[in-house]
């Protein structure tokens, strides 16, 4: 019999989770899982989702604290053995366990560390209740176990997590517009183009890229770009920050685009700066595109990723002094490219879904062990 998994998360997001999942259903798909996915409410890529092929749930729930969110996810979850979950979702989790399913939580990475007011709550929620009532736990990266363990306090079983790294269609990334159009339309013809791809938070570090772009002698045959959206105030301090260190006139802020990959395969450099990261989609794809690419050293799972293929900075100096390396070193830049190319085949996504389904199979029928904490220790 086939395996029958839905995935649940809060929204068809355009980043992260969103465009991780949207590679994983796919694929599973495509090797004979009936999988479904489930969103709290609708999100900028729900109908790429439909577009696959499978069962596509949405509460349009006007709050994720509305109780029929209860009623709405069991009704939906008695046609699937294995629940998981990919966000914080109690109605969710509690409408699992009243049906005995098998529930597999993934964490990605921010969820109750990003010192906000819901934290207690939900560190409180993950300790008493969802972590020893599911099945496994799954982390994108060692850098997001690791970040996990310290913000919740928690000790976990060996034998109830794994470390899977993301995956993407890597043979499906790939420009549908030449670089040589791209570069003409943004007039980056005769400039080095540094970029990067990246949701506008404070968490990402955007800044530390103007800075060093700003430390750089001469600006002229140089661009930077910063592709994606998120929070305005951000991004308008980073506007500000160019204009504040003279450098606007050579920073194009391009904003969210449909057309992200054919803009990032016209780019000489990839740069991102996000220190602790769980692990770095944005990333994967411009190593897939061969553009060669940057991050630093406290990057987290960005430096899982780019391995010994890129580059990797411990300051805005060593980002800038890269930045002339790689325009001036064309052979170097040649074997960067061939590197982070060959690289990015390691996170193929039918290696994610292989790792999975090994997962899925091996899951006992019915719902968690729950394990005793010794000495009153958080031990799940």
């Amino acid at each position: 019999m086939p395996i029958k998994v839905i995935h649940m998360t809060h929204s068809a997001e355009r980043y992260g989770i969103g465009t991780f999942l949207l590679s994983l259903v796919g694929q599973q798909k495509n090797e004979g899982i009936i999988v479904g996915v489930g969103f709290d409410k609708e999100g900028e890529k729900i109908d790429a989702f439909r577009a696959v092929g499978i069962p596509v749930y949405c509460a349009k729930a006007d709050s994720a604290r509305n109780a029929g969110l209860f009623f709405y996810f069991r009704k939906i979850f008695k046609n699937f053995d294995i629940i998981q979950l990919h966000s914080f979702s109690p109605w969710a989790f509690f409408a699992a366990k009243s049906l005995n399913k098998r529930i597999i939580y993934t964490f990605h990475g921010a969820l109750g560390l990003r010192k906000t007011g819901m934290d207690i709550f939900v560190k409180w929620f993950h300790r008493s209740f969802l972590l020893p009532g599911i099945n496994f736990v799954t982390f994108a990266s060692e850098a997001s176990f690791h970040r996990f363990k310290k913000g919740f306090n928690v000790d976990l079983v060996k034998n109830k997590y794994r470390v899977f790294p993301y995956g993407m269609n890597i043979a499906g990334i790939k420009p549908e517009i030449s670089k040589a159009e791209i570069r003409k339309k943004f007039n980056w013809d005769d400039k080095f183009v540094i970029g990067t791809a990246s949701r506008l938070d404070p968490y990402k570090r955007l800044e530390l890229m103007i800075e060093a772009f700003s430390l750089l002698p001469e600006k002229n045959g140089f661009r930077l770009v910063v592709m994606g959206a998120g929070d305005e105030t951000y991004g308008q301090m980073l506007e500000k920050l160019c204009r504040y260190k003279s450098i606007a006139a050579h920073v194009d802020f391009l904003g969210y685009r449909s057309d992200a990959i054919d803009i990032m395969a016209a780019w000489d450099y990839f740069v991102l700066p996000t220190k602790n990261e769980p692990f770095g989609l944005a990333l994967l794809e411009a190593m897939a595109l061969g553009v060669p690419s940057a991050v630093f050293a406290e990057g987290g799972g960005l430096v899982d990723i780019i391995g010994a293929s890129g580059i990797i900075v411990t300051s805005a100096e060593e980002l800038a002094s890269s930045f002339v390396t790689v325009r001036n070193d064309h052979e170097f830049c040649e074997r960067l490219s061939r590197q982070v190319k060959e690289r990015a085949k390691r996170f193929d996504i039918a290696n994610t879904s292989e790792k999975y389904l090994n997962l899925y199979q091996s899951l006992p029928s019915g719902p968690a062990d729950i394990p005793d904490r010794p000495n009153g220790q958080n031990r799940i």
